[in-house]
């Protein structure tokens, strides 16, 4: 996905924009499947929830202010920074679990008696 991201920056024509966009979305569904799950590991029954309402409050408060900057950062014809961005929110992601959630590890049955 972060690749693609930054290819975004200049792909060349729309045949490969249309490509490289796919290749990002594709990133973007597996990654959030795998994240979403994070606080059902970490968090007791009650507080997922109450997680998963923040959550959903933050990434639609994050696209409303993306939503009015993309236009101010592109008025003059250049997509450049909007993949930027795009790019760089990928890997503060990404730091932002490999610090917050430093031991992820799979779960061990429960062996039934």
């Amino acid at each position: 996905m972060l690749p693609a991201l930054l290819a975004m920056a200049n792909p060349g024509g729309p045949e490969t924009a249309v490509i490289l966009m796919a290749v990002i979305l594709f990133g973007f569904q597996t990654a959030i499947g795998n994240v979403q799950t994070l606080p059902v590991i970490y968090l007791v029954e009650k507080t997922v929830g109450t997680l998963s309402g923040f959550s959903g409050m933050a990434a639609k408060l994050g696209a409303f202010g993306l939503t009015a900057l993309v236009p101010w950062l592109t008025s003059g014809g250049n997509y450049t920074p909007a993949f930027v961005i795009g790019a760089a929110l990928a890997l503060l992601t990404m730091a932002s679990v490999w610090i917050l959630c430093p031991k992820i590890e799979p779960l061990k049955s429960k062996k039934l008696n």
